[in-house]
């Protein structure tokens, strides 16, 4: 009976353990890249480049150089492969815009940038 019980224990510890991998898929950083279309527009210098920090509450950090560095933050949804996500103004408050919007790469690795014509997409890294 104790060994039933035993064989019991370790099967529920070794599903819950199956269990403990990443739920969502966004967190972590995500590299923002040019396409190379736009590497002709631009001086090295003013190239757009930068980092994507979603975090697993839900919140996002953007720093960007394009010249100049910047910075926004917001919140976002993944639903899927759909990524909802709502930029934060300069009082902290959430945009009542509607929430930029981009769908992810099948593998979840990458998508386009909402706003940018296709030409810059963030990779996860």
């Amino acid at each position: 009976m104790k060994i039933l019980l035993l064989f019991g224990v370790c099967m529920a510890l070794t599903a819950t353990l199956a269990g403990c991998g990443r739920s969502n898929p966004m967190v972590g950083n995500w590299k923002i890249v040019p396409d190379e279309s736009i590497a002709k527009e631009f001086p090295p210098e003013l190239m757009p480049s930068g980092v994507i920090h979603f975090k697993d509450d839900g919140t996002f950090v953007v720093s960007m150089k394009r010249g100049k560095l910047s910075s926004m933050s917001g919140t976002y949804t993944l639903v899927g492969r759909e990524l909802s996500m709502t930029p934060k103004l300069s009082d902290g408050s959430s945009s009542t815009d509607s929430p930029d919007k981009a769908t992810l790469e099948p593998d979840l690795s990458q998508f386009v940038i909402p706003g940018s014509d296709s030409n810059l997409k963030a990779v996860q890294f």
